[in-house]
């Protein structure tokens, strides 16, 4: 036989089984489980899940930064968020989407902040969800009126926007969350990125003009897995100005390199164990030639 149940919650609150405090609350859900071909030989492995989140609110978003590899660079350091969620989870496949608007976040990126509103439109386009695996291309990620707080700060004259769309993306979502993607990427200009290379502003005053030009696009490739952020390749440019990057950060790693053109200059900052330094000398044929150094874990 076959068998169901539904669901109806009204101003639930969420957590997981080991925590003591509820990081979502006010939500309002609603859920049709159907299993079929039930029987006593053991439970069956054909459910399929609906499950509708009109509203509920994260209360404190570092809840997520446990998906984050350890010693990740990049920390949530506070803020909420407003989610809403609409799935269906077979045996051997998904759809649906997951959306979170979050004002007023505050993300660290190793030595320098940034606080502005966090956009996340999740499509779910397949998955296996028993394995936690999903195909979430087509999904996007948006920065709107973001501030940094650093190097670069004085230097910015507007707020800082971009948008990330996932062309081709693939994620496992158990904590380290496992994640495969490329993306295109628009932004407002290269001050984060720019904040990188300010030991070198004095040296190679070229550098600064980076900061004036807007409207950058480009494309990227990640990979985080065995508590390792690689990034095979990610470049921006726009006429006068291009920014590239490739690297792996984990818990003991940050080595990289960071190619930057204004016009017809350009230059690498090179960056192996935490120490950094700046070349001149053929610096797009060394961006070409490096490849990042993955975990095999």
């Amino acid at each position: 036989p076959d068998a169901s149940i539904d669901v109806r919650l009204q101003d639930a609150v969420f957590k997981r089984p080991h925590e003591d405090i509820a990081f979502i609350e006010a939500v309002d859900l609603q859920m049709r489980a159907v299993a079929r071909d039930l029987s006593y030989d053991g439970p069956t492995e054909d459910v399929s899940v609906h499950l509708a989140i009109p509203v509920a609110r994260v209360t404190d978003m570092r809840v997520y930064n446990r998906y984050l590899p350890q010693d990740s660079p990049l920390q949530i350091l506070g803020g909420s968020a407003e989610l809403a969620v609409e799935v269906t989870l077979e045996p051997a496949d998904a759809g649906g989407w997951v959306r979170m608007n979050a004002p007023s976040l505050t993300i660290r990126h190793d030595t320098q902040e940034l606080t502005g509103d966090l956009g996340h439109d999740v499509t779910l386009a397949g998955g296996r969800p028993q394995d936690m695996a999903f195909d979430i291309s087509g999904s996007t990620l948006t920065l709107d009126d973001f501030r940094v707080s650093g190097d670069a700060a004085s230097r910015q004259g507007a707020d800082w926007h971009a948008t990330v769309r996932l062309a081709r993306a693939d994620t496992v979502w158990r904590p380290p969350v496992q994640i495969s993607a490329d993306a295109d990427l628009v932004m407002k200009d290269s001050s984060p990125i720019v904040a990188m290379l300010s030991n070198y502003r004095g040296k190679h005053g070229w550098i600064e003009q980076l900061l004036t030009v807007d409207q950058i696009a480009g494309e990227a490739s990640l990979r985080m897995r065995h508590n390792q952020i690689v990034f095979p390749y990610a470049y921006a440019d726009s006429d006068e100005i291009g920014i590239g990057a490739k690297g792996v950060i984990d818990g003991q790693t940050r080595d990289g390199v960071i190619l930057a053109r204004y016009r017809q200059l350009k230059g690498l900052l090179k960056i192996r164990d935490g120490k950094r330094s700046f070349d001149l000398i053929r610096p797009q044929k060394k961006f070409d030639a490096y490849t990042p150094t993955e975990s095999a874990e």
